[in-house]
């Protein structure tokens, strides 16, 4: 959109705002992990401006199952659902899970509960520091 818009300074500068912040997102991400939702939310503007375009090369399309299918096409790949699909019908072709592979996932999963971080709760405070803790305000 930046590259579009170059030569009309009234639709530049509202992209260019757009456009720092996506940067700072992708900042973030490189920055910490845990930003990686705030990236994702930063990149719906760049997403929705895709599907815009992509929108009006369909519709310009003589053929009407072009223009339907292509559409709903473009949707499942720019919305991220055909990423959800994939993934789904790659597990179909995995291994099957070992016992020990089962175990440590329940291990991992019940790891963040409560009743897990009690331990860590009842030490004196400022002795521990955990992964948690980083994510208090």
């Amino acid at each position: 959109m930046l590259w579009r818009s170059r030569g009309e300074p009234e639709k530049l500068i509202p992209w260019a705002a757009v456009g720092l912040l996506a940067a700072a997102g992708i900042g973030l991400t490189m920055w910490q992990t845990r930003a990686g939702p705030a990236a994702q939310m930063l990149a719906v503007p760049g997403a929705t401006a895709l599907a815009w375009f992509a929108f009006l090369w369909l519709m310009g399309r003589r053929h009407f199952l072009v223009r339907v299918f292509g559409v709903v096409v473009a949707f499942v790949l720019i919305s991220g659902i055909a990423t959800g699909w994939a993934n789904q019908i790659s597990q179909m072709f995995d291994a099957p899970m070992s016992e020990g592979r089962k175990a440590i996932n329940r291990a991992n999963n019940g790891c963040p509960t409560l009743y897990a971080l009690a331990p860590v709760a009842r030490q004196t405070p400022g002795v521990v520091l955990t992964f948690v803790d980083l994510g208090h305000d």
